[in-house]
């Protein structure tokens, strides 16, 4: 019971982090054994992903501006897929 009541409450916090815009570390999930994937979230704002990366935000958005970063637009938003974060990070480490 407490697990369930848990994971609503947890539910609860994203919904209302989503609807006041405001980033959210995701937990890790044990069971994902994918090495390109970025934590539990398709999507990433540019403060999440400066933070993922360890960049400052004026750095993810130069990366974007280059072309370096895809990102999506969603309303006003700027996105950036996790796929795309993993890309950038394996393309830097390749000689």
């Amino acid at each position: 019971m407490t697990s369930a009541r848990n994971r609503a409450i947890a539910r609860a916090l994203r919904e209302l982090a989503d609807a006041l815009e405001l980033p959210v570390e995701p937990q890790q999930d044990q069971s994902s054994s994918d090495p390109g994937r970025v934590g539990d979230r398709l999507l990433y704002d540019l403060p999440t992903a400066a933070t993922r990366l360890s960049l400052s935000v004026r750095v993810i958005e130069q990366l974007v501006a280059a072309g370096e970063i895809d990102s999506v637009r969603i309303g006003r938003r700027r996105l950036l897929r996790s796929e795309d974060l993993a890309g950038y990070v394996d393309r830097l480490s390749r000689p």
